[in-house]
């Protein structure tokens, strides 16, 4: 057994992770490639030529899905920057409410502003990678004081049909 930031590994499961991360990166890249073949038209179906590259643009997706998490997790376990990623688990503490402000925040610059439409898709990936940063970090100010985000203790709230503890027993210090 291997322990390395926390979690116990044993060699089976890395090896296991390893092979599924060779096997879906080949597959992924190789399908990846067929795709730009048949989108320049390099290789031509006719009739059919929409329907394969929705085709390869699935698999190569389901593949790469693979790839991109076995790689992160064999990263996640092994890597000496593991631990700054740590500040990603507060959105996952916290994804309801992350996903549902992401989206009220978008909605209201793009109405406030007039952006619908505008914006090319740097701009909207630079604005995007923005608020999800201050996310981040309202996320672990958030979590500080409280247990759960507050679409996370609703949805407990009404699945349990009690309400959880939602402050923790910490003082606000100034």
């Amino acid at each position: 057994m291997l322990k390395k930031n926390s979690y116990i590994v044993s060699n089976k499961t890395v090896l296991f992770f390893k092979k599924i991360q060779l096997i879906s990166g080949a597959a992924g890249f190789t399908l990846t490639i067929i795709l730009a073949i048949l989108k320049l038209e390099i290789l031509k179906y006719g009739l059919y030529q929409q329907a394969a590259i929705h085709l390869f643009t699935s698999l190569s997706g389901i593949f790469l899905c693979f790839f991109y998490l076995t790689t992160l997790l064999l990263f996640l376990q092994f890597s000496p920057y593991a631990s700054m990623l740590g500040l990603f688990k507060y959105s996952g503490t916290m994804a309801l409410t992350t996903y549902l402000s992401q989206t009220l925040i978008c909605l209201w610059m793009v109405r406030v502003f007039g952006l619908y439409g505008t914006l090319t898709l740097t701009e909207s990936t630079v604005i995007c990678l923005i608020i999800y940063t201050l996310q981040l970090f309202l996320n672990k100010w958030w979590l500080y004081y409280f247990y759960y985000g507050p679409c996370e203790w609703l949805w407990r709230s009404f699945t349990y049909r009690s309400f959880p503890p939602l402050r923790r027993n910490r003082k606000a210090s100034a």
